[in-house]
């Protein structure tokens, strides 16, 4: 499953869980644009039609318990929405080559992309916003081919429809918003009757295309604007993401070089690439046509000028190289250009360079499927370490590594963080001394190999994993050759790592940032919860004291919790009132907290509890335990405190 299956879902899903509450059709984050999650939402909403007529029963209650029992078919409905699209972009590519160089061009651009790797791969995700920008990156292609860009006075409604397609284009991801620019410059740029070039406003339609891309974009995304407050703070931290380095995969400053050299051949084959770039000369030679170079190259451009190479930012690109691609197929075979004059010559030699074009694509296909139908690695672990592991010894997972609180295991595991980019702010995590008292770990090349990819940055994640290597024997380890996914080692900790006096200086000379204070207070959080279930509670108090020490991290409130629970059941009442005292300061309409300090009071017989436990049962009336509270009250009231 592919973590923009996952993004999509969860965000498509809270927008209305089922139909349990009123829509909100707000994503609440901003680093992508909405309409994905939209078109994701309403292959939900069909999924669960369908569902309904199959069961007869129309509950959303109903609904929703399905989808959290068996998630597969919600996954499955957001994944046939992908393939339509997917299949409508191939029609699309048909079109453009149509309108702009002829049906052979057409046809072959459209077999070209119908066969390519990338393109069905990804048509396989839920409802992936780069496809989605793709389909409409495409049409604006199409409406301007048809209009013969370039030639004559623009049509005004041409222009705004171009406009409106490019708009929906951002609206699933930002970057196709920067064709606004070269659409403005087509439309300005003109061709008279001798083929000269002339400089012309053409305001109605410059207009028409710009508003029309605006207007689009507002539409099919209105809360980047209603809430603009949350889209501008997470598309400032996307850009920083994408303008730093991405661990193992950022290779110079700008990824234009990457895409040129590396990416762009793997995703085209090298025939099909060298063919585009010899088709971009000729149709530069041909007036009116230029749109079909100018949208790619646009694209190439804008995403070269990250940081980070990724075969999926630059899937809108791919069909305007396969009809460049196809025109010199095209050309070969007509005999009105080409130098062969014996039909077959012609034919065959056309016939041998797309089969060239399509093969190297198909070979990744047929790898990728080979790949998919062997057992997954992650899961193979996960079987493993089910039979052989005690369910209370705690166990470190890489966030690659194997799913084990899948399937109702419930047994003591914490995920390390990592961040692909601005790795080095949770690079606190990557020490072996945090280790002390876990019994297993479970590691991915997907997370090793990447940071031991760069021998010049990462040297504290490097030497974590050597040290690894060095103290911690393998006890199991995936097969390349019978299973895919990440390979995955599972190696048996030393007992004794680390003293907590070195484990307090080490945390004592730790800055954490601001903007990973809420994965590492999370990350702290879990380490307590994990040794809380393995029966360690001095282990679960240390590492929940070292998380509230992130003054930020969203997690202070089930730290609190965490702790004042310990301090409960060890019967630490003076302790218990101070932990409650200053968390209700924090908290104060905290039900839970109100109840400890209930508790708390009682046990010193104060009668002041009953205030607390009546506190409680106003903020949580349906709380498991508010019989038995109520009965505590009523024992207080009537002054049998203490008896």
């Amino acid at each position: 499953m592919d973590e923009t299956d996952r993004r999509e879902v969860a965000y498509a899903w809270e927008m209305w869980r089922g139909g349990t509450r009123d829509f909100d059709l707000n994503p609440h984050a901003g680093e992508w644009p909405g309409l994905s999650f939209y078109v994701t939402l309403g292959s939900q909403v069909a999924y669960r039609g369908i569902h309904s007529l199959a069961s007869g029963n129309w509950s959303a209650t109903e609904f929703a318990s399905h989808v959290r029992t068996d998630p597969r078919g919600i996954f499955l409905s957001g994944r046939i929405a992908g393939v339509l699209i997917g299949l409508a972009t191939i029609y699309l590519t048909y079109l453009l080559g149509l309108y702009t160089l002829g049906p052979v061009v057409g046809l072959l651009g459209a077999l070209l992309i119908g066969t390519n790797a990338t393109h069905i791969l990804i048509s396989q995700h839920v409802t992936d916003p780069n496809l989605l920008a793709l389909l409409f990156v495409l049409a604006a292609g199409v409406v301007i081919s048809r209009t013969r860009s370039g030639e004559g006075d623009p049509d005004v409604r041409a222009s705004a429809l171009a406009g409106a397609m490019i708009g929906l284009a951002g609206a699933c991801k930002y970057v196709p918003v920067v064709l606004v620019v070269p659409l403005a410059a087509s439309l300005i740029v003109r061709h008279d009757e001798s083929g000269r070039y002339r400089l012309r406003v053409p305001w109605q339609a410059l207009l028409a295309g710009v508003g029309g891309a605006l207007v689009a974009f507002a539409v099919a995304s209105p809360y980047t604007f209603l809430d603009w407050r949350t889209a501008w703070g997470d598309i400032v931290v996307q850009r920083e993401r994408h303008l730093s380095e991405w661990v193992g995969q950022t290779h110079g400053a700008i990824a234009l070089p990457e895409y040129l050299i590396k990416i762009l051949p793997s995703m085209l084959g090298w025939p099909a690439y060298v063919m585009a770039l010899v088709g971009t000369y000729l149709v530069l030679r041909r007036s009116g046509r230029s749109h079909i170079i100018w949208i790619p190259g646009t694209l190439l451009i804008a995403n070269g000028f990250l940081s980070v190479a990724q075969p999926r930012f630059i899937l809108p690109a791919l069909p305007f190289l396969f009809v460049l691609a196809a025109c010199v197929v095209a050309r070969i075979a007509d005999p009105a250009f080409s130098r062969l004059r014996s039909p077959a010559q012609r034919w065959v030699l056309a016939s041998v360079l797309i089969a060239l074009a399509m093969a190297m694509p198909l070979r990744t296909l047929v790898e990728a499927r080979n790949a998919f139908s062997l057992p997954d690695s992650r899961h193979a672990a996960q079987e493993w370490i089910k039979r052989s592991i005690d369910p209370v010894v705690p166990i470190a997972v890489d966030v690659y590594g194997p799913p084990v609180h899948t399937q109702g295991d419930t047994r003591p595991a914490v995920t390390w963080p990592f961040f692909a980019e601005e790795a080095q702010l949770v690079e606190v995590a990557y020490h072996p001394e945090w280790l002390d008292g876990v019994g297993y770990c479970a590691l991915s090349g997907g997370v090793a190999g990447r940071f031991e990819s760069n021998r010049s940055a990462h040297a504290n994640e490097r030497n974590y994993f050597a040290w690894l290597r060095r103290n911690a024997p393998i006890v199991w380890n995936s097969d390349d050759r019978t299973m895919s996914g990440a390979a995955i080692e599972i190696r048996k900790l030393p007992q004794a790592i680390s003293t907590a006096g070195q484990r307090d200086s080490l945390w004592a000379a730790t800055t954490v940032d601001p903007r990973a204070a809420g994965t590492l207070g999370s990350w702290c959080r879990f380490m307590a919860e994990a040794f809380l279930a393995a029966g360690s509670p001095e282990r679960a108090r240390e590492w929940a004291t070292r998380g509230l020490t992130i003054t930020r991290s969203s997690s202070r409130r089930p730290l609190i919790h965490l702790l004042a629970f310990l301090d409960l059941k060890e019967e630490r009442v003076q302790e218990l009132l101070s932990m409650t005292r200053s968390g209700l300061g924090e908290f104060p309409d905290d039900d839970l907290l109100h109840l400890y300090r209930g508790m708390a009071l009682e046990a010193s017989g104060d009668a002041k509890a009953a205030g607390e436990y009546r506190e409680s049962l106003r903020l949580n009336p349906g709380q498991p335990q508010a019989e038995k509270i109520r009965a505590r009250m009523e024992r207080i009231e009537t002054g049998s405190l203490g008896r």
